[in-house]
Parts: structure tokens; sequence; C-alpha cells
């Protein structure tokens, strides 16, 4: 005899419904672990599992919790029927109620085409029974599947196995081997993450702070590999050196090498931010185009989106939506120099290129 193919579409799917989300916690012993390990840490490192260069971002644990998910409902997925939990509990343990008679039903139904057995065959009835419980041994497995003990970390849902708590030395274990999550590869085995020094000296960057941007594009502008002097202009030994000569219009000048010289604006988070917590004093310093600024944060330095800093209470959307998590106290400053070769030879820098270049910067 054929099993339906329900039946076996059901048995070939199981697998899949079992491993679908194999990293959470299954059991109370396995949330009260994974608390344990949020209890000694002041932050966790989460990092991103889909990115090829993963940057771990600290998440500092403000506030935790286990909330226990049990559904009060059980489905029968390939009858679309669902039922109380209590119907399934009376099933298991009486063989009636609801949940039973539903079930009995659609067997029923499943055997009406002919089975090759007469209706009061030992054989036709032995299988039947056994569907019944198979099917109620499905049920409980799929509530039990669906009940676990969910950790929430700063009032949101994590998970587990992309969190990873120090072990001695700037070295991180992802949590979810403590809590026996077998698909946790989604993320390195082990990163490394240096928390930043937030001690009052590291505080300001260098004045100036001097980045090297030879080549960088903004917003699709990007710099031509040929400049023409627009009009004469000097150019110094080193940036705010001893002037050498000047370049006359027309010239045309191969740059070597471009760089700003900024001072920092500084600013003053009010929420976390990434690696940038709450009470944090940090700077901006030079534009990376499409609202990106480079970040000094105690001596650390990234790229961070500029949206929701606070420039102007008055025309900035952040403050009328309620989304600024930091604002800023002082504006950056920013010079550039380039280092540029001339028609006969000479090298030198020139100060602001843009007022007196074409070239500079190129769509």
């Amino acid at each position: 005899m054929k099993l339906p193919a329900l039946f076996l579409f059901l048995l070939l799917a199981l697998p899949q419904i079992l491993l679908a989300d194999a990293c959470r916690l299954e059991t109370r012993e396995d949330a009260l672990r994974a608390r344990a390990v949020l209890g000694n840490h002041p932050f966790l490192v989460t990092v991103c599992p889909h990115c090829e260069n993963t940057d771990p971002v600290p998440l500092r644990v403000q506030n935790f919790e286990l909330v226990h998910i049990s559904p009060n409902s059980v489905p029968l997925v390939f009858y679309d029927l669902s039922f109380p939990v209590e119907a399934l509990i009376e099933a298991e343990q009486s063989g009636t109620g609801p949940l039973a008679g539903a079930l009995r039903e659609q067997i029923e139904k499943e055997y009406a085409d002919g089975t090759g057995y007469l209706p009061n065959d030992p054989i036709l009835i032995k299988e039947k029974r056994d569907r019944f419980a198979m099917m109620l041994r499905f049920a409980r497995e799929d509530l039990e599947l669906r009940t676990w003990d969910e950790l929430l970390i700063n009032g949101e849902p994590v998970n587990p196995a992309l969190l990873y708590y120090p072990t001695g030395g700037n070295r991180y274990q992802s949590l979810g081997t403590e809590v026996g999550c077998e698909l946790y590869s989604g993320a390195p085995f082990e990163v490394t993450y240096r928390p930043v020094d937030r001690k009052p000296e590291l505080e300001a960057p260098p004045a100036p702070f001097i980045a090297d941007i030879t080549g960088q594009c903004y917003d699709g502008s990007c710099p031509a590999e040929v400049w023409t002097v627009r009009q004469p202009v000097p150019y110094f030994e080193r940036p705010d050196g001893e002037k050498l000569g000047l370049f006359e219009a027309h010239e045309k000048l191969r740059p070597l090498q471009t760089q700003a010289h900024v001072s920092g604006g500084r600013a003053l988070a009010s929420r976390d931010r990434g690696r940038i917590f709450a009470g944090d004093v940090f700077y901006l310093l030079d534009s990376q185009g499409e609202g990106f600024y480079r970040i000094w944060h105690y001596g650390d330095v990234f790229i961070e989106d500029g949206e929701g800093i606070l420039h102007n209470a008055e025309v900035d959307r952040c403050a009328r939506d309620g989304t600024c998590w930091a604002e800023l106290l002082d504006y950056p400053t920013n010079v550039w120099w380039a280092q540029v070769q001339g028609e006969k030879g000479e090298i030198g820098w020139v100060r602001e290129p843009l007022e007196a270049i074409s070239g500079v910067l190129t769509d």
C-alpha cells in the first residue's frame, strides 16, 4: 500500500523544520547559562554574519531578560486546522476531544478512496491507529519547536550565536557555543576587539588631524589625472612651510598626494550608537560624502553616518522626529593641501587647490 502523499511530504519536511532555527534557547537551562555569561561582562561583541570583512561592534548590556515563548494553540499544518494546547493534551491522554475527533475524520478521508482492505481488516485498523498516534506525536514536536526562552538585550531579541564574550586578553568566544547552538558558523569563530580607552587625556585628536585623501572621490566627483592652474598659485616646501615659488595660469600639474588637515568638531553622544556609547565624547573630522564622516573616538578612527548628529535644532530633521543620537558642540574645520609636480619638474604643496586649479575634482 502506498503512503498518502501528504504523509510522505511530512516525513521529508520535518528534518528541515527541526533545523530551521537550531540556534535558540530551547531549554531553561540554556537560557540561564546565557544569562550567567551576560552577567559577567559589561558588554558583548556583536558581529555582522554576512559581511566579508566583519567589523566587531560593542553591544552594551544595559538590561536583559529571558522571555518564555509558549504558543496557546497547536496547528495541524497539513490539514489546515488549529486547536488549543489543552485539546492536544486531551487527545494524548484519553484519545478524545475536538483535536482527536478532527484528526480521525481526516484520516478516514485519506483512506476513503480505497486501500485494498476490508473496512474491518485488522491491518487497516492498525494502520489508522498508528497514523493517529504519529500525527499526535508530530503535533507535540511542532509545539515543542515553537516553545523556547528568548533572550532580550536592551529590549531587542538577540541571536546568541552572533554574540561574543571576552575569554581573556583580546580574544572572544561565541555565546552560541555556551548554549548548545549548532549553527553558529555564520560568524567568525573568534573575533579580536579592543575596547577603547575612555580616559580624558585621549579625548581630542591631534591638531591638526592629517588624513591622506589621495584619489578620494566625493559624491560621484573624483580627481582628474592632470590639473590645470586657472590663476597664479603659490606652492610651498610642505603644508604651512616655506614658500618655494609660483605656478602660473594654464600650467599643467600632476597630483602626487592630497591631505585634509582637520580641526575636529567635538560632539557628545546621548544614545548608544554602535561602538559609541551614550555619554561618550567624539570628534567629527573630514566629510566622506553622502552624509558620512571620519570620526575620532578616544584614539580610534572610523567612518560613521552623520545622520542623527544634531547640528541645528531649528532645521535638523532628527530634532523634529526625535532620532538624534548625538549633538555637535563645535564645528570641524578642514584645509586641503595637495602635493603636485609642475611642468618643469618642480614639486611643492598647494593650499586649497579647489580655489585656483581645475581638475582637483571632476565628474
